[in-house]
């Protein structure tokens, strides 16, 4: 039956945030096209620079390596020159790697590839129709996450019949049916939907400012504008190139002359630090984890925006994922984990606390790599590491391809980690009208401590008015009555205050389930995602630092430890604090113990599962 306005007041809520999400995928849909045709046609670009260029930057790298040599052969005590050949000769290898990486042009390759309008507006369509973020279930999004990968390839394919193939499949074979619920459902759905692809469109957004602004682009936009003009812009660089190449072999043919009983730089590198063999056949390695420890320089084939060489593609799109964020980042650091020496794809250095590392598996597939995996993965486990928290794990899929999506998240979620990292814990408590918002209970009051080190630095308290009486029996435990909120803020007010002050910083709450669900269903009133929020509980915690105790009120732990509420108890600031005192007690008691070696620990620990 068709909705009437008048018959359901929130029908017009329900259209204009329809529109507001028509407007939000349309802009999303844009952004998608243009992030995605920005990076096949740079990729072609740079397959094209490397065949043309990558060879004499390989010459002139080369050539620069062995004047450096020169140079630092003869004067054996300066360090300064044995180090400025060392970063020449890695140089050398570097560019050698790029030039003997440059693909040979497909059959019919165009040397300026661009994606066709039709590819496009079908990319465009997939965007819309096979998002991930439009999943409701998880085989939905296992689907989704398939075809989109297919779309990528079949948009650097410039296969626009592809595309519309893989959406027709995705059409026969989807399970999932349009939400035809209560209009209050389909509010919130609409609403979870708007939010999700808001942060999307600020991704896409950053990622197309950041391919714009880069050097491929740029010089890009120098070839496409130079052809205009029947002006090869990679000819002038190739003449640049070869001056460059004669100027340097002259300087070494001068250094050559000059007689010195030393050997070359590279040749005394090449006495110290052997490249290794392809394969050992005089004794095996003492084992999968060891022989994988080791660093072998001559794998690494691809560039990062970054500028250093990585394994694969897969290695690429992460370290310029981590690039872009502004996250530093050591490519196969070496790192000792549980007595046993490994190397990270990737390490994520913090200030305080364990260090995050990030693992990409690409050979899964492949016997040897699996059990090096294994062996591997064992070691962080066995060293307290966590998947949610500092051991972050992503895989190709099975034909090689690699979720770039997935990755961008991944990276975010990071960077929220590592900036709650610094900047402490929130510790929250709700005055409410009953004690499930299933049940149609609101937040009528909220209180937040800021606590960094165990140490309370600043407060959040305000009353809220969400438009209900206050039951009488909460005017008896707390104190609020409905007059008490009468001018106070509304949820909208009062929760955008209370989310501005939390930032991106984790959550502490005694009975946390309780506060989370209020959080989490105001916040989806809003039209906004609680869900992002982690919470860990104070109740669970001293549950397990103090096991067969009578009780775990809040009230009952103050007493035991001797907490004093600064304020009347079950009101919202008076409580926060109480359980903030409560968590330092908390962090005093595992670390003395020897239970947790930092706060970040304890919070795991007590971690709410999602």
């Amino acid at each position: 039956m068709d909705l009437v306005e008048s018959e359901h007041p929130l029908s017009i809520k329900l259209k204009r945030a329809e529109w507001r999400l028509g407007a939000l995928e349309a802009e999303h849909a844009d952004l998608d096209v243009r992030h995605a045709t920005l990076v096949v046609e740079l990729e072609a670009f740079r397959r094209v620079y490397l065949r043309r260029l990558g060879p004499l930057f390989a010459t002139l790298d080369a050539l620069r390596a062995r004047l450096a040599a020169r140079l630092a052969a003869r004067a054996p005590f300066d360090a300064g020159l044995r180090q400025q050949a060392d970063e020449a000769e890695y140089k050398a290898q570097q560019s050698a790697r790029e030039a003997s990486s440059a693909e040979a042009p497909a059959p019919g390759e165009s040397p300026r590839f661009e994606v066709d309008d039709r590819c496009k507006e079908l990319r465009r369509k997939a965007a819309k129709v096979l998002h991930p973020d439009r999943a409701e279930t998880d085989a939905d999004r296992e689907l989704r996450n398939r075809l989109m990968a297919e779309v990528n390839r079949a948009m650097r394919d410039n296969d626009a019949e592809r595309i519309q193939e893989l959406m027709d499949e995705y059409a026969a074979k989807s399970t999932v049916k349009p939400s035809s619920g209560v209009i209050e459902e389909r509010l919130a759905s609409v609403q979870r939907l708007s939010a999700r692809l808001e942060g999307r469109i600020t991704s896409l957004q950053t990622a197309v400012r950041d391919l714009l602004a880069s050097e491929l682009h740029i010089l890009r936009e120098r070839a496409k504008e130079g052809e205009k003009n029947d002006n090869d812009v990679l000819a002038e660089l190739e003449s640049e190139l070869a001056t460059l190449i004669s100027d340097v072999e002259a300087k070494l043919s001068e250094e050559e002359t000059v007689v010195d009983p030393l050997a070359t730089r590279s040749e005394t590198h090449s006495a110290q630090f052997p490249e290794p063999p392809e394969t050992v056949t005089e004794s095996p390695p003492k084992d999968d984890h060891e022989r994988h420890a080791n660093f072998h320089a001559r794998g690494l084939r691809h560039r990062t925006a970054r500028g250093e060489f990585v394994r694969s593609k897969s290695e690429v799109i992460i370290a310029d994922a981590l690039y872009r964020s502004d996250i530093r980042y050591e490519y196969e650091a070496a790192l000792v984990v549980a007595g046993r020496r490994v190397r990270p794809d990737f390490l994520i250095k913090r200030e305080t606390g364990r260090h995050i590392v990030w693992e990409h598996l690409g050979m899964l597939g492949d016997e040897t790599y699996r059990r090096a995996w294994e062996a591997k993965e064992q070691a962080y486990l066995s060293a307290g590491y966590d998947r949610a928290i500092d051991l972050i794990i992503s895989e190709d899929t099975p034909d090689g391809a690699i979720d770039s999506w997935q990755i961008e998240s991944l990276v975010r979620s990071l960077g929220v980690t590592l900036a709650k990292n610094h900047d402490g814990y929130i510790v929250l408590d709700f005055e409410t009208t009953g004690t499930s918002p299933d049940t149609g209970a609101r937040v009528i009051e909220i209180g937040a401590v800021h606590c960094r080190h165990g140490q309370a630095i600043e407060t959040f308290t305000t009353l809220v008015n969400p438009g209900v009486s206050v039951p009488s029996h909460i005017t008896d435990i707390t104190g609020i009555t409905t007059r008490m909120l009468q001018g106070a803020p509304d949820p909208a007010s009062a929760l955008g205050e209370l989310v501005a002050f939390i930032g991106d910083r984790l959550l502490l709450a005694h009975n946390a389930s309780f506060d989370r669900r209020f959080l989490r269903r105001e916040l989806a009133n809003l039209g906004l995602d609680g869900s992002r929020h982690t919470f860990a509980c104070t109740l669970k915690l001293a549950r397990r630092t103090w096991p067969g105790r009578s009780s775990y009120k809040l009230g009952s732990l103050a007493d035991a430890f001797g907490l004093k509420a600064r304020g009347n108890l079950h009101r919202a600031l008076a409580d926060a604090d109480l359980t903030a005192q409560l968590w330092a007690r908390i962090l005093k008691d595992q670390i003395d113990a020897g239970r947790a070696a930092s706060e970040q620990a304890v919070f795991i620990e007590g971690r709410m599962s999602p």
